[in-house]
């Protein structure tokens, strides 16, 4: 039941993130990694 809040709040990282890490290749890497490390959690869930 706690896990659920954050699966609201992750497709809203995915859009707005991706949005504002357009303008730095700095934040574009950070993403690459935040989006491995997410999809990692995901498949230990």
């Amino acid at each position: 039941m706690t896990i659920s809040p954050r699966i609201d709040v992750i497709p809203t990282i995915f859009v707005v993130w991706p949005m504002l890490s357009e303008h730095s290749s700095f934040h574009f890497l950070i993403w690459q990694k935040l989006n491995k490390f997410i999809y990692i959690l995901f498949n230990y869930i």
